[in-house]
């Protein structure tokens, strides 16, 4: 059986001499993998249209008792040619892809998660503000979806309302400041203010606000230990390492 559904690629793997394997996040199927047969071979167009990060409408040769289907052909819907120019679009756009792969299983549609990823991959590659927000706000949503919302008016600990606080290292949550203990990191209150709005704004007003650099940072601080903690996969990505690095300056 044929199906046809969109997609955006999260991984290619190489396989044989002219084939390779690839992973995408489906609107239809959820995670789901297939191999393109001859895809590296010269003249092939096939292995630049199934490269990470492009959103495609993908047709396959489908098995239920098969666990990687055949590619049949795909076409663009998006390639986010301005990602490709931009060392740190790239960068952030491929560990968002990496994010979504380790926290989802094959077979397990969530059309919101697929959204979700291509809203941000487009706005990454139109973007002329800092993109380092918008994988701020990809975090977050990621973990809300995914049904982890992290608690951000209360502290972890005393139950009070937090106004400026602070990361507890042991449980990645936030506590106040009279919770602080030497080993967590404080957090600006201004920080705390993003990170409440990355809950409640539309990713397009957030642009508008032009946030600190420094607050950025630390929102995706929290927000990384917080998704390493609560989401199974997430930690081991080592797209992060670099996003890390970008974060840092």
């Amino acid at each position: 059986m044929i199906i046809s559904t969109n997609g955006i690629v999260l991984k290619t793997i190489l396989y044989s001499d002219s084939s390779i394997i690839v992973r995408l996040f489906t609107e239809d199927y959820g995670k789901i993998a297939i191999i393109a047969k001859g895809a590296r071979k010269p003249k092939n167009p096939v292995s630049g249209i199934l490269e990470p990060t492009n959103h495609l409408n993908i047709q396959y040769y489908n098995k239920e008792n098969r666990s990687i289907q055949i590619f049949k052909e795909a076409n663009f819907l998006s390639n986010f040619n301005f990602i490709r120019e931009n060392y740190k679009k790239l960068s952030i756009s491929l560990a968002i892809i990496d994010a979504l792969d380790k926290s989802t299983i094959e077979y397990n549609p969530s059309p919101i998660l697929y959204r979700l990823a291509w809203k941000i991959l487009e706005k990454i590659n139109s973007t002329q503000n800092n993109p380092m927000l918008i994988f701020s706000f990809f975090l977050m949503q990621l973990s809300i979806r995914i049904g982890f919302m992290p608690e951000l008016d209360k502290c972890y600990k005393c139950k009070n309302f937090v106004v400026d606080g602070g990361i507890d290292y042991q449980n990645c949550e936030i506590i106040c400041r009279n919770c602080l203990i030497y080993k967590d990191y404080k957090l600006n209150s201004k920080t705390m203010l993003l990170l409440k709005d990355l809950t409640l704004t539309h990713i397009d007003k957030l642009e508008l606000k032009n946030y600190n650099n420094n607050y950025i940072s630390e929102s995706i601080l929290f927000l990384k230990l917080f998704t390493f903690y609560h989401i199974e996969g997430i930690k081991n990505m080592k797209s992060m390492s670099i996003i890390n690095q970008i974060s840092n300056g």
